[in-house]
Parts: C-alpha cells; sequence; structure tokens
C-alpha cells in the first residue's frame, strides 16, 4: 500500500494534515486554528492560587486566564510540605508497591494508580490537601486535559514526555518498564523489554514505555528517540530554575510534528507540505528522528491549493453540517452538546428491502463505518450517544455492536462501546486529545445564543408588553422607552398599536419605541424615566453597503397591488409631508418622527454624496412605514 501525507500550511492562520490510503480516499484529517492552539502536553511552571478543602484540590495559576485544576491524588509526594520521616515512609512503600508492566494502558497511569491504591493508607488519611501544599507554593505541571466550556485545564505533576517510540516518564517512583499491548509477538516484546532495561540502567525513579511503533526497530532507533526525550527533561530542569511562575517551560510539539510522528509508517511513499515554514520544521524533525527518508519529503509549490489539487477540500467542506448522508439514501445526524454527542441514525429513502428488519438492519450496518469515519475527522470525544434504528432480532444488535467495534479499531485514541438497549440506544466513549473540528473554527451564534433557534416576534412582543406592565405596576414613571429589534418594534406597531395606547392613557405616561440591531431579539431593553423631559435616543442600526442601496427594489405595494418606487423627489416629499402631518393619531397615541429611525450617521467622502441621498430615497424606514399605514 502506498499512502500519502499532505500538509496544508500556507496560510498560518490554521494548519490542516490529512493521511491519504493507496485509493487517494481520506483517511485521517486534523485541524489547528493559530487562535486555538491545544496546550495539552505542555509544561508550566505554576503557583498555587487557592486550595479548596472542599473539592480536595487546588487551582493553580499557570499563565491562562482560567486557573488549572490539580487534584490531591495528582500531586507528588516530593511537594509535600510534611515531616521528613513521614515523606521518607511515604515514598519507601510507593517504591515497594507492585506495578504491572505488561498493558501500555496501565502504565501510562501507573504511577497515578499507585498513589490512588495507597491513598486508603493510614498515612494519607491523616493528611488532606491544605495541610501538604501551601498558597503561592511553585509546582512544575503538565496539562492533561484541555480547557473546555467553562472548565479550566485539568494538570498533572506527574510528567510523561512522548517521542516517535517511547514514552518517557522521568518523575516516577520506580524504573516501569511497559510495551504497548498492541504488539502481540511474543519474542518481539522480549527484545523490547531487553532493550528498554538497558536504557533505563543509569535512571532512577523514571518509567520507559515503548510504543507499537517500535516493534521490529534497531535498538539504535529506540536508543536514539531515547536520548532525545532525556535531553529535552534536562532542558525543562534548567529552564524551571531560571523562569518565574507563573510561566510556559516546555510546548508540546505542534500538530505538524505531531502528525508526522504519530502517522508516518514505512506505508507512506510521499510527504507534501505547501508553506515555506511548515516544510523547514518537518525536514527538521525528520533529520532527528528519520534521516533516512527524508528523501519522501516535498514542498508543495503550485499555485492552486494542495487540497484542492487532491479534491480533499470539498470533503472537509461537509464536516461543517450535522448532518451525514448514506450511498443507500440515509442519513446521520450528528448534534454536539456540553455534556454528550448524539448521533441519529435515519432510514431517509431506502426503499430496497421488503422487510423492516432488514431494512433496519443494512442500514445500521452502513452507518456504523461512517460514524467511525465521522468521529475520527470530527476529532468527536467524550459520552457519544448513538440512536440506531429499532431492531427486534438480538443477533442483528450484535452483529451492529461487532461491525461497529471493528470500525473503530484502527483508532489510536482509546474508546469504549457499550451495548444496544432495547431502545435502540448504544452508548460509548472515546479519549479527548484537543478540540473538535468545530470548537477549532467556529463560534457561538450571537442571534440565538448558541441554541441554534430564536424566538418568534410574537412572543418576544408578548412578553416585552407584559414586563413593561409589570414594570409600570412597581415604579411611576412619565416616559418609558423601549429598545428592540426592528422585527420586533414593527410587530409592536402593527398588532399591538391599541394596547400601547391603552398603556399610556392607563398610567399616563409616554411610550418611545426605539430600534437597536446592534442587539438580539430577546435582549430588549426597557427603561423607566421619572421627568418628561429625557432626551431622545438614536437607533443603533447596521449599516448597508454603499452598492447595495443603490441596486435595492421596494418591494412593498400600495392598496391596489401595484409597486411603489421611491425614485422620484415628488415622491418623497409627499411621503415626508404624510410622516410629519401624521405624529400623532386620532387616539393620542404618539408617532415616532422620522429622525428617530435615521441610521446612525457616519463621515461621508464627497465622493459618496450621491450614493447616500440614494440610501435616504429607498431606506428600508420608509418601507416600514408604508406597510404600516397600508
Amino acid at each position: 500500500m502506498s499512502k500519502k501525507i499532505l500538509i496544508d500550511a500556507f496560510y498560518p492562520e490554521e494548519t490542516k494534515f490529512v493521511l491519504l490510503d493507496d485509493k487517494g480516499k481520506l483517511e485521517e484529517f486534523f485541524y489547528q486554528n493559530s487562535r486555538k492552539k491545544l496546550i495539552k502536553g505542555n509544561i508550566y511552571l505554576g503557583k498555587v492560587n487557592r486550595i479548596e478543602p472542599s473539592l480536595q484540590a487546588a487551582f493553580i495559576d499557570y499563565g491562562s486566564d482560567r486557573k488549572g485544576f490539580l487534584s490531591f491524588e495528582m500531586i507528588h509526594p516530593k511537594y509535600y510540605q510534611i515531616p521528613v520521616a513521614d515523606k521518607e515512609q511515604l515514598l519507601n512503600k510507593i517504591k515497594d508497591a507492585e506495578v504491572a508492566d505488561d498493558d501500555i494502558s496501565q502504565s501510562f497511569e501507573s504511577s497515578n494508580k499507585t498513589v490512588k491504591n495507597l491513598f486508603n493508607n493510614e498515612l494519607y488519611n491523616s493528611y488532606k490537601i491544605q495541610e501538604v501544599i501551601k498558597k503561592d507554593q511553585i509546582i512544575l505541571v503538565q496539562v492533561e486535559k484541555e480547557e473546555r466550556g467553562n472548565k479550566g485545564a485539568f494538570l498533572t505533576t506527574y510528567i510523561s514526555l512522548s517521542g516517535r517510540y517511547c514514552v518517557f516518564s522521568p518523575n516516577s517512583f520506580k524504573n516501569n518498564l511497559g510495551i504497548s499491548r498492541k504488539l502481540d509477538d511474543t519474542e518481539e516484546r522480549e527484545r523490547l523489554k531487553s532493550i528498554s532495561e538497558e536504557l533505563l540502567e543509569n535512571h532512577t525513579e523514571s518509567s520507559l514505555i515503548l510504543r507499537t511503533a517500535s516493534a521490529y526497530r534497531t535498538k539504535a532507533e529506540i536508543k536514539r528517540d531515547f536520548q532525545y526525550l532525556n535531553r529535552t527533561w534536562e532542558k525543562i530542569k534548567s529552564s524551571a530554575v531560571s523562569s518565574y511562575a507563573p510561566s510556559l517551560v516546555y510546548e508540546e510539539g505542534d500538530l505538524l510534528i505531531n502528525g508526522v510522528k504519530e502517522h508516518y509508517t514505512s506505508e507512506v511513499e510521499k510527504i507534501i507540505v505547501s508553506g515555506s515554514d511548515a516544510y523547514e520544521k518537518v525536514k527538521e524533525f525528520l533529520n532527528i528522528f528519520i534521516p533516512r527518508n527524508t528523501q519522501k519529503l516535498e514542498e508543495y509549490t503550485s499555485a492552486s491549493p494542495i487540497l484542492y489539487e487532491h479534491n480533499i477540500e470539498e470533503q472537509l467542506h461537509e464536516l461543517y453540517s450535522n448532518t451525514v448522508k448514506l450511498k443507500s439514501g440515509g442519513y446521520l445526524v450528528i448534534n454536539t452538546t456540553e455534556a454528550l454527542i448524539s448521533i441519529d441514525v435515519n432510514s431517509g429513502t431506502y426503499t430496497e428491502e421488503y422487510s423492516i428488519e432488514n431494512t433496519a438492519l443494512n442500514i445500521n450496518l452502513e452507518a456504523t463505518l461512517e460514524i467511525a469515519k465521522q468521529v475520527k475527522f470530527r476529532g468527536l470525544s467524550g459520552l457519544i450517544v448513538i440512536d440506531f434504528i429499532d431492531m427486534l432480532d438480538l443477533q442483528n444488535k450484535k452483529l451492529v455492536e461487532r461491525q461497529l467495534k471493528k470500525a473503530f479499531w484502527q483508532d489510536k485514541v482509546k474508546v469504549q462501546i457499550g451495548r444496544i438497549s432495547e431502545f435502540g440506544l448504544l452508548e460509548m466513549s472515546r479519549q479527548r486529545i484537543g478540540r473538535s473540528f468545530i470548537e477549532a473554527n467556529s463560534k457561538v451564534c450571537p442571534t440565538c445564543s448558541g441554541k441554534g433557534k430564536v424566538t418568534m416576534n410574537s412572543a418576544i412582543a408578548t412578553l416585552l408588553i407584559g414586563k413593561l406592565k409589570f414594570l409600570l405596576c412597581k415604579k411611576k414613571a412619565q416616559v418609558a422607552n423601549v429598545m428592540a429589534t426592528t422585527d420586533v418594534i414593527v410587530y409592536l406597531m402593527n398588532h399591538f398599536k391599541s394596547e400601547l395606547s391603552a398603556i399610556e392613557k392607563a398610567y399616563d405616561m409616554q411610550i418611545n419605541l426605539h430600534i437597536d440591531d446592534i442587539i438580539s431579539a430577546e435582549d430588549y431593553k426597557i427603561v423607566l424615566h421619572k421627568f418628561s423631559n429625557v432626551p431622545a435616543l438614536k437607533n443603533r442600526r447596521y449599516v448597508m453597503p454603499e452598492n447595495f442601496a443603490a441596486n435595492e427594489q421596494d418591494d412593498t405595494k400600495s392598496e391596489n397591488g401595484n409597486e411603489m418606487h421611491l425614485n422620484t423627489s415628488e415622491d418623497k416629499g409627499a411621503l415626508e409631508n404624510k410622516i410629519k402631518n401624521n405624529t400623532e393619531n386620532k387616539r393620542g397615541f404618539k408617532r415616532y418622527n422620522k429622525e428617530n429611525f435615521n441610521r446612525r450617521k457616519k463621515p461621508v467622502s464627497k465622493m459618496h454624496e450621491d450614493n447616500k441621498q440614494v440610501k435616504k430615497d429607498i431606506s428600508i424606514l420608509k418601507k416600514m412605514w408604508l406597510k404600516i399605514k397600508s
């Protein structure tokens, strides 16, 4: 098989890493935005900002806006400010603890699990977090989980450095050895174990884990990788000594380095990089770790974007949609919430089978493969709930479960998959390694505040009238200024005109309506004034493009159904006089002068005077008045 790695880093704002299979199809995709860089794996010199005895945790100031969360069990005993005899007794018990070395998942957390097991010991029960560490204490921490939502980063004091073949833990309790569980060859495991023992011969209180990529590699290659990690740790220690907290001590490799380190294998035929700076960075990395394969690296110099040239950009554009179509006619609906991710499987237009059970089975089997792809490409993580089409046969359910596990077998992160319940729901979890594709390059919608739906104008108008009455009952006022969007104001004047007039008469006051398109429809404001001599407020409107006003057509119609145009000065003067003469209606309802609906004034140059006159002639405000008059 001949695979390709494409790296699009031509623009410094974003970096895209793509792995193509031998048929040119998308196999792996990773995205990084320069404004939202990943901090997982970074090492900081932090300072204890606050200790929470109720949580048995501390909040660390490591230079970010949010404070990092450090639990008691993630604090290395060497940081404990306790009597020396107790500390030595504790370290000796930890060193004597047995740690499994044949499972990589256990080896990664061997030090942490040892400490957790010893938490039940009387020595640990005699101390609390507020007794072992103090405020403003300096601690070297590593980011274990990224910031998410309102939660800060999850920190640990057990440092772990990841290379291409090795994972080096320099501040462990004893020389723990680990080999990837994906490696089944017994002889190869024994060979790697002997190599790791030799590498840790001169290192005490350190752990070493050999990754799957180290299989069938020479001793020199593994040793080169280990020496690089060892030098990195020495630089971290020297940098921490000369730094002031809070500060960044070590930054984990960006997407370029991590992508090549994780996904480069002997099957990769070419590494094509777009962008001179990215090309030099990848070249430097290959010269250190894989010097014999630098000839596979190429710099992309064509004028056409690299991902468009390989027909990949169109596939990536589909990741913005929450609906994914299946080849059979079915489709998936992917929705992300703060707590979980829901994936709904629907049959759509699939009508090939004559049995409902067979139809559900075929669509569910096809959906499992597409779900595995979408989860990897979008970077979804955490709790994922899949709503499959209901199946009655137990064997069909097991078949779908096996197909889903097989689809996620090649995923490099930890995945746990449950069983299909009687309601057709399957729960699974996927380890979080960073922000998802949508989180990295999107923001919350200012109109709906991330809900995806907005309240209807009728509902907002009803709430506004109710709140106005409530405020007037509690507080006397001569003037009430109501600020809302254009649509809400128009709806009030069309449907609640009599209600507003009745409120003015009942409370002997004046209601002024003002347009504010800067805020959302649900964020209306009501301001009450005790006195009537209140200065008039200016309407806040979004300014339209200059060329748009000249080309805009007035679609309002008169009573006889013909279109009305405001192109002549006669029509303009007639409309202004009509508005001026009808500032107050017969029932005393206050009409709002044309000045209140003018757009925010902007300095206009001489060359734009003609366009300014055109915008006055055919403004949206006059359309609104025509609709009200009709």
